[in-house]
């Protein structure tokens, strides 16, 4: 592949991600109440999934399979910045394939584990003690792969991935430097 190639790859992923990225996301608002559902109690948010049916579930999994495409971008923008010889960029771009791979992957809990616990929990011939023991199970996933895999660990490697790159724009001659320093802006400090 051809520099002129990477950077035209590059770009169209990046655009690709940003597009592709809102559409399940606004699924998500408008047929799941997303993301306030996330605070509401279990039995609204169990009930309200299972009345989603196979339509929301392949919402959440077509929003797991785009995030999985910042990986490739990542790995490809480190090669558009041409500085292999800074390893902070290297790691920020492990960071960014980590952010990538672990925020999916919290979101497969939608696809893979919720879909079973909302059945469970609105059988109508569940016992009071099996929905008790379900809405134990929801909270565990959904703090482990929601709460820390998700808004922790995902979030805090995308931070550092920004971090890297944007420091790599600021000494690139391929970007101005205030393109590298709204990247920089977008990073949460507290």
């Amino acid at each position: 592949m051809t520099r002129l190639q990477v950077v035209r790859t590059t770009g169209v992923l990046f655009i690709l991600f940003s597009l592709l990225l809102n559409v399940p996301y606004y699924l998500l608002i408008q047929n799941f109440e997303y993301d306030e559902i996330l605070r509401k109690p279990t039995d609204y948010v169990l009930t309200q999934f299972h009345a989603g049916g196979a339509g929301l579930i392949l919402t959440w999994f077509s929003f797991a399979l785009v995030v999985l495409l910042f990986i490739p971008t990542s790995v490809l923008f480190q090669k558009v910045l041409g500085r292999e010889d800074t390893p902070y960029l290297s790691a920020a771009t492990l960071m960014g394939v980590l952010s990538g791979l672990v925020q999916s992957i919290g979101l497969m809990r939608w696809v893979f584990v919720i879909p079973v616990l909302a059945n469970l929990y609105v059988d109508p011939s569940a016992s009071k003690p099996t929905r008790e023991a379900v809405a134990v199970v929801y909270q565990a996933v959904h703090q482990y792969g929601g709460v820390a895999l998700g808004e922790q660990i995902g979030q805090f490697l995308l931070v550092f991935w920004t971090l890297g790159v944007g420091i790599a724009m600021l000494k690139s001659s391929l970007f101005k430097p205030w393109v590298a320093w709204l990247g920089l802006a977008t990073i949460p400090f507290g």
